[in-house]
């Protein structure tokens, strides 16, 4: 190829282009960026619970199934208990906020 010393001019001349167009019609990329985040957003969302929630698998894993011959096994569970702790403690702080709302709705 004799004309390799114009592909990076000519990349960089189809990006300019395209990031001209893009801003002459921002509405349509702000639209179409909006469509993208409405159906990844739970993806990101899932993927930050499984973050968070992590360290407390692992500590399960480690103290309190670290016994058990398979690690397969081992994880199931610490998922499992960290599930059914995750949802206790939502319980409880609904049962904690729950009554004083109420009330506090009741009085006005």
């Amino acid at each position: 190829m004799k004309n390799q010393k114009w592909y990076p001019f000519a990349v960089a001349l189809c990006v300019a282009i395209l990031f001209y167009v893009a801003l002459s019609r921002f509405d349509v990329v702000l639209s179409g960026a909006g469509s993208f985040l409405g159906f990844i957003r739970p993806v990101l969302i899932s993927l930050a619970i499984a973050y968070v929630l992590d360290p407390l698998v692992m500590f399960f894993e480690r103290t309190i199934f670290s016994k058990l011959k398979s690690e397969q096994l081992s994880r199931n569970f610490s998922v499992l208990l960290m599930v059914i702790s995750v949802a206790v403690m939502i319980a409880i702080l609904m049962i904690v906020m729950i009554p004083p709302l109420v009330s506090s709705i009741t009085s006005l």
